[in-house]
């Protein structure tokens, strides 16, 4: 992706006395942007998630809820109670709590509470048990 005019000029002006040469601070950044979409696209493909350590059944969940049961079990509530490590936990108003084993290569996002939030991106190594790894934070 080549910079605008506009987005030169920008750069330019930020970069006015401090040394840094503007033809390789573009190339930097051309670099930069380059790699966001691809990023920015897996994100967008990765099924969200509410959370990635809760044992404990949420207690008013909404239609759609998903939860990876990542922490050790047991894990509490009528439903949950039944449910393995490394299934995702999913809440529809049809059928109320489901866990289903998640596929290897399919992703995962889970936006924490920090401050700021970051968001978590996580990918399934192998079924039949907790096998997930953090790709990276967004």
């Amino acid at each position: 992706m080549a910079l605008t005019a506009i987005q030169k000029e920008n750069i330019r002006r930020s970069l006015d006395g401090t040394g840094v040469n503007l033809d390789q601070a573009s190339a930097l950044l051309t670099l930069i942007l380059d790699s966001l979409p691809a990023d920015i696209e897996t994100a967008r493909a990765a099924t969200p998630v509410l959370g990635v350590t809760v044992t404990a059944q949420p207690a008013s969940p909404e239609d759609g809820d998903k939860y990876i049961l990542g922490a050790a079990a047991p894990y509490t509530g009528t439903s949950w109670a039944t449910f393995l490590q490394g299934q995702i936990a999913e809440y529809t108003t049809a059928l109320g709590w489901v866990a289903r084993t998640p596929g290897v290569g399919e992703l995962f996002s889970y936006t924490d509470g920090a401050s700021p939030p970051a968001t978590h991106l996580y990918v399934v190594k192998a079924t039949g048990g907790f096998a997930y790894e953090t790709l990276t934070d967004l």
